[in-house]
């Protein structure tokens, strides 16, 4: 435990903080803005019916939060809703188009089912014949599924247009490395593969 004593001195408080920690990150710009999230399944057209009603009120949304119904039902997922999402790509581009950034919720503890459009790839990835498995488990602390969890399954939807991720709690808190909790490894894991493939921008999860 630590104890800083600083009275009226929230500067230095800070500033001794960060000697003790380390310095924290600027976030980028949109995100000392307005978000919009609510835990509802919207369609696209929806959606974008939501941001003209923000704009009619003269409310400057920058960030539009997409809840765990951007993807097939179930806790987990990675394949968009195409009854609620015909068009995700439109739809990214044209939110985009208006100046927002756009968050997708994630809950990874569930692995990768039979059911969604990468499993195929994370079976190969894995070592997994898709005939037979059933998942590909969720094992943030093997590096193998570590950079197929990235190069498959998230990378392609960054390139698509989504600007940032939610990593909702839903892991629990053990990993096969004792002590080690998977929401705050998966943080770790996303935030510095942002670093890595987007040195341009200011890493953000959220």
């Amino acid at each position: 435990l630590y104890l800083f004593g600083h009275g009226l001195d929230h500067r230095g408080a800070i500033a001794d903080g960060a000697r003790l920690l380390g310095g924290q990150p600027l976030p980028p710009r949109y995100a000392f803005g307005y978000w919009c999230s609510r835990y509802f399944p919207y369609t696209d057209v929806e959606l974008e019916g939501l941001v003209d009603t923000l704009d009619r009120h003269d409310v400057p949304v920058d960030v539009l939060v997409i809840d765990m119904d951007w993807h097939r039902p179930g806790w987990t997922g990675y394949s968009w809703d195409r009854d609620l999402f015909p068009d995700p790509t439109g739809l990214l581009d044209r939110l985009h188009e208006r100046g927002l950034r756009v968050a997708l919720n994630l809950h990874p503890a569930d692995g990768v089912g039979a059911h969604e459009d990468a499993f195929a790839e994370m079976c190969a990835a894995m070592g997994l014949d898709p005939t037979t498995a059933e998942r590909v488990p969720f094992a943030p602390t093997d590096p193998r599924f570590v950079d197929a969890y990235l190069r498959v399954l998230h990378h392609p939807e960054e390139d698509r247009g989504v600007d940032l991720w939610w990593l909702d709690w839903q892991q629990g808190t053990d990993t096969d490395v004792p002590g080690l909790d998977p929401l705050a490894w998966l943080n770790q894991i996303h935030w510095d593969d942002q670093v890595r493939r987007r040195p341009d921008r200011r890493p953000l999860l959220f």
